[in-house]
């Protein structure tokens, strides 16, 4: 897998090979020896050069590795929605819709709040997965149009973004 990763407003080209039981990574082009074990939905364990590290995520993109915390946005160079939000997803109001049908399980961003580009604004659960629909750009939330628990059709508009 490939991905262009913003690190604290710095990009790097992250490519990603499992390879048995460990992964072959290479960050900008360097190969990079890693070995992954989740701890849990919001931990891993990644030994590095004989270091272990305790790999955190956050909120609002945000990954903590010891007592380090990094911004972190992981956008895929092939995917159009990626090349939208990496080109600023236009002006003006923009609707952000439910990709497929589902359930509002958490709202992440209430109306008057300001959001960046990629932020998560709302979760929507489908088939057994959880799909945070993030902001397309920078702006303020003009409303949401959804409620916790509501279920929403593909194609529905569930916020506005000014």
């Amino acid at each position: 897998m490939r991905f262009s990763a913003f690190i604290s407003g710095k990009e790097h080209q992250l490519e990603i090979i499992r390879r048995g039981v460990g992964f072959e990574c290479r960050i900008d082009g360097n190969y990079v020896d890693i070995d992954l074990t989740r701890i849990s939905s919001d931990i891993l364990s990644i030994l590095y050069e004989g270091k272990s590290y305790e790999v955190r995520r956050g909120v609002h993109e945000a990954v903590t590795v010891g007592d380090n915390s990094y911004q972190i946005q992981l956008t895929d160079p092939r995917s159009w929605r990626s090349r939208n939000l990496a080109g600023g997803g236009g002006s003006g109001p923009q609707k952000l819709t439910a990709s497929m049908p589902g359930k509002v399980v958490r709202v992440l961003a209430n109306a008057g709040v300001s959001v960046h580009a990629g932020q998560g604004v709302l979760v929507i659960e489908a088939m057994k997965m959880q799909n945070e629909l993030r902001a397309p750009r920078d702006g303020t939330i003009a409303s949401i149009q959804v409620k916790e628990g509501q279920a929403v059709n593909a194609g529905e508009v569930v916020a506005i973004i000014d």
